[in-house]
């Protein structure tokens, strides 16, 4: 075979992991691999507008097609500009390469411009990510690369390799990628993992509690008849709300958790559950309310399934942990209960009842009545015209608590988002990035005028390569989640923390190339989301938004934050639990 490049070498590395696309903002570090990826046919190259968007993209087109990604940028002020979008794939779990171009290899540590010495930007980074690789000869972007891959399937999780420029650019011979055996990461996933901890039967009281790492549709309907199957009932997390679809009504809780619905909370706080089953779902302060202080009422058994050590790691109190993904998780669950002598049928009959005591309680809040154009009027409207197999991805703000609300897709849908990190346009980037997976689908995202002043330039990205995206934009003129907390202000407080300057996002939509609508009513809104569906590129319906006049439903386990509350709930999950 002949001699190529590193690049080269790398991009068909990509190639065979399924990646077709590459988001990026261009460097002198990084010309090497861009370049070669214009020239070479089986990549698209996609210019980003900033480093974080071009992160975020990355990550919702791993989101979409449930394999790896790719971001690039140089290293120094491009690495650094990664941060945020690093560490919101480390949180949720989604599998992008960031990779950044460095200094030539010579030059390192004597203050080349921009280099990995300056100001430790890529010791940033590389704490951002939690796997970071310095390059330094082909081998080590094979082990790197051979670790990343070997994750995806079971704890999918993001890698940095800052690779320097002559590296990039230096002639190599093919590279083999061989095994080389389980790295401790996998050493802990599970396989064959011991169920000796589970009880022997579901109880009369005893719930499925369903996380993101529930995502393919073998896995959901795996979930679902195990639940149908033992009668046991299943609340999900936000972003695994997909699963309910599958459900039949009598077995569905709802969302417990950030959004989360009266019927779920009023499950899963219940005082005399037995047990509860976590499958894959990490118990932290937004995804589960495991913050709640009735979550761990002395006596329940609270066993929770992950394949991923970064998850197990962050429960608010000690639980019992099994290492396995989600079909391992939900064999061993079937294998035990269905053990001689098998369910006891009292107890399943008292559960069957309970499950239809529960359908008493709504699976979402109510509306109020007044007639003003909220976001949970928005998130109705687009229930009637939207069919729930729709592709949205959510911001963070007010918009996105009433979109997890009463936005329900079903097992083909797709809603995204980041409920733990928060990060503020996070969508806008997330949204154009799936839409280079999603074939001719549109893609929706609900967005705020906040995450707009943020990462609203990308809207350009979308019009220059001509994607299906729709920017759902609520304009309120405030960060609205903040101006709801400071409703008993006088209004000059109130406006000075939480105002925004107003801005027509109509027109900045018109001047970058995207259609754009302006609407103020629920009925228009109808007109503008059929337009912008049936249109073949970039649209942005601008929504005239008013505040909610109260918090449909919103536990106080989500208000850790506020003053006088940290305390109070540090004290809650230090309060013995009766269980060893």
């Amino acid at each position: 075979m002949g001699r190529c490049t590193v690049a080269e070498e790398l991009l068909d590395r990509f190639h065979r992991s399924g990646t077709g696309v590459i988001f990026a903002v261009p460097g002198a570090q990084v010309d090497p691999l861009l370049v070669a990826a214009a020239r070479d046919g089986r990549f698209r190259l996609v210019l980003a507008s900033h480093e974080q968007g071009a992160g975020y993209m990355a990550d919702g087109y791993a989101r979409m097609t449930g394999g790896p990604a790719v971001a690039v940028a140089i290293n120094g002020p491009g690495a650094t500009n990664f941060v945020t979008a690093a560490v919101t794939a480390r949180i949720d779990r989604s599998p992008v390469l960031f990779l950044t171009g460095d200094s030539p290899s010579g030059l390192r540590g004597c203050g080349c411009f921009q280099g990995s010495d300056a100001l430790a930007g890529n010791a940033i980074l590389r704490a951002a990510v939690g796997d970071s690789v310095q390059a330094t000869r082909p081998a080590a972007l094979e082990a790197a690369l051979d670790r990343f891959e070997r994750r995806l399937g079971s704890a999918p999780r993001p890698l940095h390799l800052n690779v320097p420029v002559d590296l990039l650019a230096a002639a190599c011979a093919p590279l083999f990628f061989a095994d080389a055996g389980p790295s401790t990461e996998e050493a802990e996933t599970g396989h064959g993992a011991d169920a000796g901890p589970l009880p022997p039967d579901p109880g009369e009281k005893s719930v499925l509690l369903v996380g993101e790492e529930v995502r393919t549709p073998a896995e959901m309907s795996a979930c679902a008849r195990l639940a149908e199957d033992f009668d046991v009932p299943v609340a999900c997390t936000f972003g695994a709300k997909r699963v309910h679809s599958l459900l039949p009504e009598r077995l569905r809780l709802g969302v417990f958790g950030y959004a989360g619905g009266p019927r779920a909370y009023r499950a899963l706080l219940d005082p005399g559950i037995e047990s509860l089953f976590v499958i894959g779902a990490p118990l932290d302060e937004r995804n589960t309310a495991a913050w709640h202080p009735d979550f761990f009422h002395p006596g329940r058994n609270v066993c929770r399934f992950s394949a991923d050590p970064e998850s197990r790691r962050r429960a608010p109190r000690p639980v019992t942990e099994i290492a396995a993904g989600p079909m391992e998780a939900l064999r061993l669950l079937r294998g035990h209960w269905d053990r001689p002598p098998g369910p006891c049928p009292q107890r399943r009959r008292r559960r069957s009842d309970w499950c239809l005591d529960l359908q008493r309680h709504p699976l979402e809040p109510a509306v109020p009545a007044s007639g003003a154009f909220t976001m949970s009027r928005v998130v109705l409207a687009m229930r009637e015209v939207l069919p729930p197999d729709s592709i949205l991805f959510l911001d963070s703000g007010d918009h996105r608590i009433h979109a997890g609300f009463f936005w329900w897709p079903d097992a083909e849908g797709m809603l995204a988002t980041s409920p733990q990190y928060g990060a503020m346009g996070w969508a806008i980037g997330a949204a154009i990035g799936a839409s280079f997976a999603a074939g001719d689908r549109p893609v929706w995202v609900i967005t705020g005028d906040g995450c707009m002043q943020m990462h609203g330039l990308e809207m350009a990205v979308a019009a220059r390569y001509r994607r299906r995206v729709v920017f759902l934009v609520s304009n309120n003129r405030a960060y609205g989640r903040i101006a709801a907390r400071m409703r008993a202000e006088p209004p000059g407080v109130r406006e000075a923390v939480s105002a925004l300057p107003e801005i027509s996002w109509t027109g900045l939509a018109e001047s970058t190339g995207v259609r754009a609508h302006a609407v103020a009513s629920a009925g228009e809104l109808r007109g503008a989301l059929a337009a912008a569906a049936a249109h073949d590129g970039p649209s942005l319906v601008e929504m005239m938004t008013e505040p909610d006049e109260s918090p449909l439903f919103e536990p106080a386990v989500f208000t850790s934050c506020l003053p006088g509350v940290y305390g109070e709930r540090v004290q809650a999950l230090r309060r013995p639990t009766g269980r060893t």
